[in-house]
């Protein structure tokens, strides 16, 4: 099977499929006994009138929950360390200069 002959499946497919599905709603729209659609349709007067809301104030002795970002506690810089003989920066050191060599195959 080719290209062509795959789009021209798919594209008959979707005609078959939407010509169905037309089809079936004029169908369904031919049918009496449905009645007035009058009385299916239900009316609600909005009678309600709009209430104003208003802040309150805050109470007193209540948390405050706001957030103060100077009071937050930084944590210090703790050095990465690593569990091999070489620490990460010397090991970073030995990359640049390519002193490392794989001597295994990756596997990809």
């Amino acid at each position: 099977m080719n290209w062509n002959e795959f789009l021209i499946g798919v594209t008959g497919t979707y005609l078959l499929y939407y010509s169905a599905n037309f089809g079936w709603d004029i169908i369904r729209q031919q049918r009496p006994g449905r009645g007035d659609l009058d009385e299916d349709l239900l009316f609600i007067a909005d009678t309600s009138e709009p209430i104003l809301v208003e802040l309150s104030p805050p109470v007193p002795n209540s948390p405050d929950l706001s957030l103060d970002i100077t009071d937050t506690e930084v944590l210090p810089n703790l050095e990465v360390q690593s569990p091999a003989g070489v620490d990460l920066q010397e090991l970073y050191s030995l990359l640049h200069a390519g002193m490392i060599e794989e001597t295994r195959s990756i596997p990809y």
